[in-house]
């Protein structure tokens, strides 16, 4: 990944973030993708871009599942 940027975000608590901004590449809905990613200590997030045209269904519990389809 190269670096191509950098990000400042406010967080729900009032801080302030500064975070790099990379140029990535992804396989999504069986082909490569050029995207932007921020770096971030945390869970990896997927942007809404990438999720439309699918359908996301999550179980909202302690170890839940996720699945993403592509809409028909």
């Amino acid at each position: 990944m190269t670096r191509i940027s950098r990000g400042r975000a406010i967080l729900a608590n009032g801080s302030e973030e500064i975070f790099d901004i990379y140029e990535a590449e992804i396989f999504w809905d069986g082909q490569t993708r050029a995207i932007e990613a921020d770096a971030a200590e945390i869970e990896p997030l997927i942007g809404m871009s990438l999720l439309y045209g699918h359908e996301l269904r999550i179980k909202v519990v302690d170890g839940g599942t996720m699945t993403i389809e592509v809409l028909s």
